[in-house]
This record gives structure tokens, sequence and C-alpha cells, in this order.
């Protein structure tokens, strides 16, 4: 079951010429947080089998996982982190450049020359690896978990790790005052308890400014970024719900989850305490490690690229199942796994309460990260632009927040304003902003229509108003559906539809991202989504009357669906717009961009041989050049780019053998994952925990021949050649104490260690068991 940390538990016009945004659309349920994904949580309901009410307690994280008033031992177990440990050195010694994976590098999603090659559009952007939980309540879960089910849909912060309810990051009961668990361990660890761990905890500008931002303020800390290290956090869980009889007494049914509704701990039953309004014993988590935090050293596309008031944060969870610690987030296009923090409500970055209900959102597949980093439209910021009212220009300031709801929506292709994405992992896309047909915050890279380009065929997909500019002033708000209404026919709608519309931003589609994910009639908007001309950019008309309508400062994104292949490539039609070339072909014979024509039944609507052989003899700037122009450059396919976790170390510790001599020996494997086949270093503690007074440990490295019964097994698990295996002799006197092996993660900064596989054994007092050669020794 997860093991949660304490009492206490995120988060995914014109435009910038030259940069376009490679993007992971996320799956077809495509939440903004991102949800986490392909694999998915596993889970089994989390009562008795699962989360227990305190977490990790404030004695820290034990050697049996978590303590006697956390997790019991069915909890975390043989799989905690233990009393842990790595020295603040971390691991310099072994010689690990600060960069990390090496061996699997950053090209393949590094930064081509169309602009930046990122990784996915989910809000919160926690996939593919996913969580393996065991649920949380008794009547929770259950096998149906949610590995094969995926994320079916988003309500903003609700059904992200369905059928459990995210709640929001919280801070743990429970601190390391001294020690560190990251790298090699040298001295004790100690803890201390935090008391009201999440009082006074929010998003602000930075330490000492406490306007909104993404910058994670804790009272009492000394106000430096670096305070935040080695913090312990809590993903905090529940159960979902429709109805009160889904969940156990006495919760009940809110807003989705069960939750034990409380304003102080009496209201709780002891153990269990009142934590963000709901009693502890209802609600399970999983832990978090906030392993570094730093400003933003890199540039956002808009006209204002600094992101120096964007905070990064490195988070490790560690999987219930497992034990094993892992990035929360995929490592971006600059090779960092790295989150922004969000409030779980993305669209209200100023009140008090939303700021301090928060999440993280990852910087390689969270929109809700991208937005405001990718972008620039950060919501906690106004730009003072020269606007045109009709007659002249004039001194505005624009809060970027209209246009960051707005790049929630429209990044994620989520037409039918209701959090259902209609795009695929891996999708360029070209997003960008007009605030009044001549200003824009983010500028286009532009449709490189020109013989020669060597930009990115794209075509225009899809508008939507992010704010009237006649509202600057009060209260800023788009151009809604509801506006295409007079009083009189509003009240004649049925109040469901005047619900909706009064909802609904004015937005416009040419043609969706993909053919088999176009909403179709499938949503409730479908009716009030304007329909765009192909021949007249950023033209729309209402569908209903084909009546044009404005939409005021608006986002739009131009995709490559309709120019997927180029001028030599058999495929679907193309857009006449994708460049000259191709609109000269189509003039010649319409069929080759999906026109039928004249006749009623064409010999085909497809992009063939016969379209190729006419771009030969038109597509030239002379009639006598010999060589036509160059093919178009099309965008690299969705679902091209491998989405790279880190992962911490990972092993098992198979037990104990005797040599020769009658010495007791503790052997088994271990190595990091993302460095296959270089050696770690393994602890070993003997009578007591890592960390623990009395009880140093010892380093062995992991570099042992494994027998052939083991070879293979282990060189899948971790590549390499199978040279993983550890050995240690005991000291004299170990019989009937514990022994405790961890394994050290090599990525700086990196995962704290891990307690392995079977981590904690207790010697046979009578010595030990005949050999069971894990090791070669022949």
């Amino acid at each position: 079951m997860p093991g949660r940390i304490g009492r206490d538990g995120g988060w995914t016009g014109t435009r910038r010429v030259g940069l376009l945004l490679l993007l992971l659309a996320g799956s077809a349920g495509g939440d903004a947080f991102g949800g986490i994904a392909s694999q998915g949580i596993a889970s089994q309901g989390i009562a008795s089998q699962g989360i227990a009410s305190q977490g990790i307690a404030s004695q820290g994280i034990a050697s049996q996982g978590i303590a006697s008033q956390g997790i019991a031992s069915q909890g975390i177990a043989s799989q905690g982190i233990a009393s842990q440990g790595i020295a603040s050195q971390g691991i310099a010694s072994q010689g690990i450049a600060s960069q990390g994976i090496a061996s699997q590098g950053i090209a393949s999603q590094g930064i081509a020359s169309q602009g930046i090659a990122s990784q996915g559009i989910n809000f919160q952007g926690i996939a593919s690896q996913g969580i393996a939980s065991q649920g949380i309540a008794s009547q929770g879960i259950a096998s149906q978990g949610i590995a094969s089910q995926g994320i079916g849909g988003v309500d903003q912060t609700r059904n992200i790790v369905q059928p459990l309810q995210f709640r929001g990051v919280w801070r743990a009961d429970v601190a390391i005052s001294s020690g560190s668990v990251q790298g090699l361990q040298t001295g004790a660890i100690t803890y201390a308890p935090v008391a009201s761990p999440m009082a006074g905890v929010r998003l602000q500008r930075s330490p000492a400014d406490a306007t909104p931002g993404s910058y994670i303020y804790v009272p009492g800390l000394s106000g430096t970024p670096g305070d935040l290290k080695g913090s312990l956090w809590n993903m905090v869980l529940v159960d979902t719900c429709d109805n009160n009889t889904q969940c156990a007494a006495p919760a009940t049914c809110t807003n989705g989850g069960c939750i034990h509704a409380c304003s102080a701990d009496t209201d709780c039953a002891s153990p269990a305490t009142c934590v963000e309004g709901s009693c502890s014993d209802v609600e399970g988590g999983i832990a978090l490690y906030i392993a570094d935090v730093k400003l933003d050293s890199h540039q956002n596309s808009s006209k204002y690229p600094a992101n120096d008031d964007i905070y990064l944060y490195t988070v490790y969870y560690r999987q219930p199942a497992t034990g094993q610690w892992s990035a929360l987030c995929p490592l971006d296009v600059y090779g960092d796994p790295t989150a922004i923090a969000v409030p779980m409500n993305p669209r209200d970055w100023q009140s008090d309460a939303s700021r301090a209900n928060f999440g993280f959102a990852c910087t390689g597949s969270g929109v809700a990260a991208k937005c405001a980093r990718n972008w620039g439209y950060k919501p906690w910021k106004s730009t003072t632009e020269l606007v045109w009212n009709g007659s002249s220009f004039v001194s505005s300031s624009v809060p970027l927040a209209a246009l960051y709801d707005a790049c929630l929506i429209a990044a994620r292709a989520d037409y039918c304003q209701d959090d259902t994405s209609y795009t695929k992992n891996g999708t360029t896309v070209d997003l960008f902003d007009t605030l009044d047909g001549f200003t824009s915050i983010n500028a286009t890279a532009g449709l490189p229509y020109a013989p020669y380009s060597t930009g990115i065929m794209l075509h225009e997909e899809y508008q939507i108003s992010a704010l009237d500019l006649t509202t600057l002033g009060g209260t800023p708000a788009p151009f809604l559906v509801s506006e295409n209404y007079t009083p009189d026919q509003l009240m004649s709608l049925p109040p469901d539809t005047v619900t909706l519309v009064s909802s609904l931003r004015r937005s416009g589609m040419e043609s969706s991202r993909y053919a088999d994910l176009d909403p179709g009639r499938s949503c409730a908007a479908g009716p009030y989504i304007d329909r765009c001309d192909p021949t007249e950019p950023y033209d729309c008309y209402r569908a209903t009357n084909v009546s044009p309508q404005p939409y005021g400062a608006f986002l739009a994104v131009n995709s490559p669906r309709h120019c997927s292949h180029n001028e030599d490539t058999d495929g679907e039609p193309l857009d006449p717009l994708c460049n000259e070339c191709v609109n000269r072909v189509c003039e010649i014979d319409p069929t080759c961009c999906g026109d039928p024509g004249s006749t009623f039944y064409p010999g085909s609507l497809v992009w063939d041989g016969r379209c190729s052989s006419i771009r030969q003899e038109v597509c030239k700037s002379s009639t006598d050049a010999s060589q036509p122009w160059p093919a178009g450059v099309t965008a690299v396919p969705a679902g091209s780019h491998p989405t790279v976790f880190l992962r911490g170390a990972i092993g098992s510790f198979e037990g104990f053998t005797t040599d020769p001599s009658n010495n007791t020996i503790a052997e088994g494997w271990a190595c990091d994952p993302d460095f296959p086949g270089t050696p770690i270093p393994v602890q070993i503690s003997v009578g007591g925990p890592l960390g623990a007074t009395g009880t140093p440990p010892t380093t062995v490295t992991a570099d042992q021949p494994l027998a052939p019964g083991w070879h293979d097994a282990v060189a899948a698990e971790c590549g390499g050649a199978g040279r993983q295996g550890f050995r240690f002799q005991l000291p004299a006197g170990s019989a009937g104490k514990d022994v405790y092996a961890y394994g050290i993660d090599l990525n700086v900064p990196g995962a704290p260690l891990s307690l392995l596989r079977g981590g904690k054994q207790t010697v046979p007092p009578g010595g030990a068991p005949a050999p069971r050669a894990a090791i070669w020794t022949g």
C-alpha cells in the first residue's frame, strides 16, 4: 500500500517566429495535470491493506517502513525507506556527473531545429511510469485498479488518479533534522516532528515576496529555495465516489471524494488528525521527496523570455508496491525531471485558499507548467501592452492569467471545454496569441508557405477567446457563447443549455488535430464550436447562422494533421496552405487536396503518384528549371520521442551464505537502471537500520558476476552484462541480528537511498543456511 509520510500528504493571430513546441498530447482523457498514466495506479483499496491513518509518524522513516503509529506490518515494511541516509556530500566520490543519465542522453528529447521538443500536454504530466499503489478504502479500488483503465477523463483536480481522487501535495509532519537521505551515508539521521505542517504553507512569488507565484513558502524556514531540499511531502489521495453509500462511515461523498469533514483533531477518531479539512484516517498518501529546488535559467518563447520567477522542483516518489524511488516527472527538453508548483485549481492563482492547495505540474509533460514556462503565460503576472481599441493604440494592463486559462484548453485540444483532450503524445503544435490583430505576447512561428522554407508544414486548427478587451480595467473575462444570444433568446433556452453556453468561451475549429479524435457530436459543446474558413485565416462563423463574431484577444493553434507527409510521399490529401507547391498542384488537380470537384464520384481523394508527377512540372521558379523546389518539412510523428523517468536504485537482498571458513556472507544484487552496467554502491548496516546510532554502515560495490540462474533476469532488469552482485562478510557475533541492505542512486540530485527488496533480514542464530548461489564463484 502507498506509504504516506506523516499525517499529511499536484500537481501539465501571431506567434514568435521560428519556435514550435513539440508536445506530449496525453491520453484521450488528457487532464491538465497529466494524471498518472499508462502503468497507472494499481490499487486494491486502502483500509486494512492500505494506508493507515497516520502515515509515517513523528519517529520518521523507521526500519519497518512506517513506525508503530504509521503503516502497520502490512504497510511499507520491508520495502520502506528505513532510517536511511546518504550523506550530504552525495556520490561525488563515485564520479557520476551531475547531468545524470548520460547513457540515455538528451538528444532524442532535445531541442531540435524547429524549437523545443518536449513531452506532454496534460495538466500535471505525471505519466507513463504511473504510481503503483494499493488503494485507499476497504471497499475501495479492488482488482480493476487503474492500470487497465488508465485515466478516464478529468475534472481538473478530480479523477486524475481514478478511481482515487488526488487532493494535493501536503507537507509531512516529520522532517529530517540532521543527516541526509541522498548519497552515501556516513553518520546518523535524525528526525523531528512538525506540528501543523500545512499551517501557512502557500504558493507565492519568492521566499520574500508574498504575492502569487510558483514558490512553495513554508513558514519557519530561513527563506531560501534550498530550505525545501530534502523535505518530505505526501501526494494525498481519497476514494472517488458518486454518493455516500460508496464511502465508509463516517466519511461522506464530497465533491467526488470520500471525505471525513473536520475542523479540529477532536473531530477525528484518535490517532487520526484533521488535515486540510478532512480526517486523516480516510485518506492515503504516496511519499514524495524534494531533491532539489532552483530558479529556471531557460527562456520561454514570448516577448518576455526571462523565466527567473519560475521555481523548478526535482521530486521523487516512492512506489508503494516496491519501495523503489522514481522521479515524479519525465525528463524535459533540457534533460531535467523537474516540475513547477501549481494550484490544484490552475485557474485560480490569486485566492489564499487556492494558493494553499497545490500540486506539481511536470515541465516535460504538463500543460499547467508548459503554458507558463514554455509560452510565457505566467498567471501571476500582468504586462503593459499597446492595444488597438478600434481607433487608436491604448496602453493597457493585460493579465496573463486570461491567456494562461485559454492555453490550458487550446494546448490540450480540449475542444469541448470539459477537460477531455483530443490529441496524442508527441504532437507538434504552434500555439500563439493575438491581442488585437496587431500585438502578441507569444508570436506565431508562421506557416512556411514560400518555396525553400525550412519550417514544419502546419495548417490552422483551432482558436479560442482569451479576453474581451472591453473588460480590461474591470473583471477580465473572455467572450462567451451566451453573448451570441439576446436576453429573450437565452430565456427561451432550457436551463441546462443556459448553464452550458454561459460557461463556454467562443471558439472555432477548422479541423481537429486528429481524425480519429474528432469530438464530432460526442460533446454538449459541439453545436457551439464555430467553423473556421480554411481560405480566410482566423475567420470563424457560427455553425447555426454563419455569422462572424468577435473573439477579442485569442489563442490559436496550428498543427500538422493535413500536412502529414511531403509532396513526394503518397498519403491522405494535403491542405493547399501546407506550402505553395501543394497549392499549385491542387489548382490543377483538386482531388490531391480532398476536393472532389464537379464529379459526384471522384476517382480518388488522395495524394498519390499523379500528384507527385504534377509537382515535378509546376513546383519550379521557372519553366526551364531542372529540379522542382525542395519538398516541404513534415512534423515528427506523435509518440516518436521516448518518455524517460529517472529511477532510484533497485535490487534484492537474497540472503546469507557461508564460505569454506564458515563465515556468514550477505549477498544479493543491486543496480541503478539509469546507468546500465555501472556498478553502484550498496550500504549494509548490521544491528539496526542505516543511520541509526551505533550501526555504522559498510559500503560495498555491486560489481560481482551473478550465477547463471540470476544473470539473465538481473541483466534484463538492470541492463548491462549482469555484473551487479554484491557480497559482504558479516562481522563475528552477528547471529540473531538484523541486517539491512540499501542501494544508492547515482543521479545528482538523486533519489533517497532504497531499502532493497528483502532488504531487512535476520541472521539465523545457528549459522547461515546452505549457499543460494546468487554470486558466481567458479
